[in-house]
């Protein structure tokens, strides 16, 4: 379907099937715009790295759908696996979204941050957890 290096092709990819995976993965997180959009993320860099798009399949759809709640389930398994006591505390935003319902406006001033920066700290934090086994 996608050449490796293809770039065109993953944009076209993208444009066509985020909105859908980003539908997806916002009910999962129960509307966390955040985690949400670190979802995607993380399927997108997914598929690439797991070459799952390399293939011809005349099933697209129901691949990338089975995949996004594939991954989504796993992290937020991951995020919600535990009580308050055995928060993980490698990553403190995420926790602060997950088990406190903490704005990332809020999030944000009490970090003396940008909400872009409170963004990007979400995405790496859903990355490790992603990596952790």
């Amino acid at each position: 379907m996608i050449d490796d290096g293809d770039l065109a092709g993953w944009e076209m990819l993208y444009d066509k099937y985020a909105p859908m995976i980003y539908t997806i993965l916002l009910r999962r997180a129960a509307g966390n715009v955040p985690m949400a959009e670190g979802m995607l993320q993380i399927v997108f860099e997914g598929l690439a790295e797991n070459r799952l798009l390399f293939q011809e399949t005349s099933a697209l759809p129901a691949v990338l759908i089975r995949y996004t709640c594939d991954v989504s389930f796993k992290i937020l398994k991951d995020c919600k696996a535990g009580s308050a006591a055995n928060r993980s505390p490698s990553s403190p935003f995420l926790q602060a979204l997950v088990y406190d319902n903490c704005p990332i406006y809020q999030l944000a001033a009490s970090q003396k941050i940008s909400t872009a920066a409170v963004r990007q700290r979400l995405r790496m934090e859903i990355q490790e957890l992603r990596k952790t086994p």
